[in-house]
């Protein structure tokens, strides 16, 4: 009976070899190394091998009657490896992990452990829908119980945030040029788009442009749109023209 490495270079092989109709003791050597005298035991147990063949000569020290058999421990082609590139979260959307594994003896199990330190083990390594803020450990486990471990950490978005730009825009409207609203986004992720709605009601079509010209008196709301969706509001009163009699 033998038991491969778990890892690639690993020296946690065993074999255990079964020992029968001796007379009473008898001797071994493995690979024609030390001899191993006076054993009444059944079993003889090599533990902590590397990968390689192991030939075992014994020797029945009553009738100087031999047997021989070889073993091989195996171990994998190549070292068990994991690659786990990541999302962030945002605004509409948790994190996501998606892990592949290469290498080892195959039949990878996956398993990630959240910043609750609560785990969840799967045979994919695609992991959504993380909306816990920390560190993640992702680890792979092949058929022969070798692991790797890849550690991520997932932040909160930063969701856009708007201004009216005070020294662009035009607030004083009157009844030849209207007025005008310009703002200023940031945070959130770029490209941003702008919409304007105008005393409660339907919004603007989006546009690049975060300036809003022609305006007439009222209750002005801008949004900024970034480009996961993620959006935040600013307000602006257009007073009716100054007027001086």
């Amino acid at each position: 009976v033998n038991n491969n490495v778990a890892c690639l270079n690993d020296t946690n092989g065993q074999v255990t070899y079964t020992v029968s109709g001796f007379s009473s003791n008898y001797s071994y050597s493995v690979n024609s190394g030390t001899v191993v005298t006076n054993q009444t035991n059944s079993q003889i147990v090599l533990s902590n091998l590397a990968a390689g063949t192991y030939s075992i000569l014994v020797t029945d020290l009553v009738t100087n009657c031999t047997a021989t058999t070889t073993v091989t421990v195996l171990s994998p082609s190549a070292q068990l490896a994991l690659n786990a590139p990541f999302t962030q979260p945002t605004c509409n959307i948790g994190g996501s992990v998606n892990a592949t594994a290469t290498g080892g003896w195959g039949s990878y199990q996956y398993e990630l452990t959240y910043p609750s330190s609560t785990t969840v083990t799967q045979s994919s390594g695609l992991f959504s829908n993380l909306i816990q803020n920390g560190t993640y450990t992702i680890k792979v486990t092949d058929a022969n119980g070798c692991e790797v471990r890849q550690s991520f950490t997932l932040t909160p978005y930063v969701n856009p945030s708007i201004v009216v730009d005070l020294v662009n825009s035009d607030l004083c409207y009157d009844t030849t040029n209207g007025a005008s609203i310009e703002v200023i986004a940031s945070g959130g992720t770029p490209s941003y788009q702008y919409q304007i709605q105008l005393n409660g009601g339907s919004y603007s079509s989006l546009q690049s442009n975060p300036a809003f010209s022609n305006l007439s008196p009222g209750n002005y709301t801008i949004q900024v749109v970034d480009a996961f969706g993620c959006s935040a509001t600013v307000s602006q009163v257009i007073v009716p023209q100054l007027l001086a009699n």
